[in-house]
């Protein structure tokens, strides 16, 4: 059955990659946070196994990948690892310019904190996550000091003040550059620890189904006058979409999934890995 069918039912609004979508609450058995799952081996790549929901069994559908994003495990890993090298950038940075110092050398990275591979990211990156937008921001001034250093320990190298240059950078790597190695790891262990799925429990067409979402925003009513068809574009993702909804006090506009068809590989034993 299609979420379009016609129903006076709230609706489960919830997110995927900072995007809405709703499952009207009908189809919805209850929402939990997601437990650990058994992987299937063979299953395809947007199954990610089954849970036990008190001794009956239901499928896990990763609802990102089924839909054409990453999922948020792999999204959450991908962070991690760029804030992982762009720590060792700024080791490597401080490095480089304590051997430009010894040799009289020319140093030749950035010493503008908005140019680096870090700066360039922490200027564009943007997350609706209050906690890691206040965990992030900590970074702004040792990260800006650290290369501030580096502006005042070349002209003092230039001035005829070598040691005390590298004495200075010296201290910097047990205050500053420690202070933002610190960050970083805080940063990856706050990532790591705040990966909380949920999981809507469905029963369709006889089968337990479970479908990871990012958050849960709301249960209410939308606007049944706002209901338009979604556009065709020829993806997975909008051919499970069957309509675009809108909501009734802030008038965001969500898109309204199409069970039959987001959930249709499920009829297919090969897509749980299993004998036909």
């Amino acid at each position: 059955m299609i979420v379009s069918d016609t129903d006076d039912s709230p609706w489960v609004v919830f997110e995927l990659q900072s995007q809405l979508y709703a499952i009207n609450t009908r189809h919805v058995r209850e929402m939990i946070e997601i437990p650990k799952h058994t992987v299937l081996p063979e299953a395809a790549s947007d199954i990610r196994g089954v849970i036990d929901l008190r001794g009956e069994i239901a499928v896990l559908l990763d609802t990102r990948q089924r839909l054409g994003m990453a999922s948020l495990e792999q999204e959450t890993h991908a962070l991690i690892d760029l804030l992982e090298a762009r720590e060792q950038d700024h080791v490597n940075w401080l490095e480089a310019l304590e051997t430009a110092l010894r040799e009289e050398s020319t140093f030749h990275l950035t010493t503008d904190p908005h140019r680096c591979a870090f700066g360039q990211w922490y200027d564009h990156f943007h997350t609706d996550n209050p906690l890691l937008q206040n965990q992030l921001q900590a970074f702004d001034k040792p990260h800006k000091a650290l290369h501030a250093l580096g502006v005042d320990l070349i002209r003092m190298s230039e001035n005829g003040e070598r040691e005390l240059a590298l004495h200075r950078l010296e201290q910097a790597r047990g205050s500053t550059l420690k202070r933002l190695k610190a960050l970083f790891a805080e940063t990856r262990a706050f990532l790591r620890a705040s990966v909380r799925e949920i999981a809507l429990v469905l029963d369709w067409d006889g089968q337990l189904v479970a479908l990871s979402v990012d958050k849960v925003t709301a249960v209410e009513y939308l606007d049944e006058e706002g209901r338009q068809s979604a556009p065709d574009m020829g993806e997975v993702g909008t051919r499970c979409v069957n309509e675009i909804g809108r909501r009734k006090d802030s008038e965001q506009m969500v898109q309204l999934l199409d069970l039959e068809a987001l959930l249709l590989p499920l009829r297919s034993s090969q897509a749980l890995g299993l004998a036909a």
